[in-house]
């Protein structure tokens, strides 16, 4: 039986978990959730599924795991060789590290340009706001850049968890022109260009699974 993978299309959170399965050669079934009408805020999939309120959730049998880097570290502890997160105490806590300003800064920008630029408020963009969230997605890219010169991976040749929590969110930057021009980040390019090519990646982006609704309504009939 496969681990059910309950994501969304519009969650990057969702599309790093799924890529992290499928390069850890894990397959699963995977649920579908409506982040746009907001599905993942009420039941019956805070009560059936994962009370946090977030996306992605993942069961395996009677383990229940409500967020992306617990279903991550679940899933390296039992796929067998070339864990994705490092065995060496100092490598390893470098790509929490890396997962972590992912998680924080990558997002920030990402999370909040799109709520200023792509669907902005009602009385329009806050001018300093996107001043301040172009600097910083600028800041983190050049940073990145510099990390990945002479490098395939951010940790070297080998790709990790770090690559895997790093890629939405850079990817999702195209929508803002934070790579404008041919030659801004070029290290930051290979690297993207690069991770979107694999099957992890284009078997799992905007891929929907399963309804919610459908899944559920199955469990319960089969019980």
């Amino acid at each position: 039986m496969h681990p059910i993978l309950f994501t969304s299309t519009r969650c990057p959170h969702s599309l790093k978990t799924s890529m992290f399965l499928t390069e850890r050669g894990v397959a699963f079934h995977r649920v579908e959730v409506d982040m746009k009408s907001k599905a993942h805020q009420r039941a019956p999939y805070t009560t059936q599924v994962n009370p946090n309120a977030t996306v992605p959730a993942m069961f395996d049998r009677e383990v229940k795991l409500g967020t992306a880097l617990d279903i991550m570290l679940y899933v390296d502890r039992r796929a067998g060789d070339r864990p994705l997160f490092p065995e060496d105490a100092p490598q390893r806590q470098a790509v929490l590290t890396w997962i972590d300003k992912a998680d924080r800064d990558f997002w920030d920008v990402s999370h909040h340009l799109y709520w200023q630029v792509i669907e902005p408020p009602a009385d329009g963009p806050d001018a300093a706001e996107v001043a301040r969230l172009n600097a910083k997605g600028h800041a983190l890219l050049a940073k990145l850049d510099a990390v990945l010169d002479g490098r395939a991976f951010v940790m070297g040749d080998a790709i990790t968890a770090a690559d895997i929590a790093l890629l939405p969110w850079v990817y999702g930057y195209k929508r803002f022109d934070l790579f404008a021009g041919e030659t801004a980040y070029p290290n930051v390019r290979r690297w993207r260009d690069a991770l979107i090519r694999r099957e992890s990646f284009t078997s799992n982006y905007k891929v929907a699974g399963e309804p919610l609704e459908d899944f559920l309504a199955r469990r319960v009939v089969t019980r």
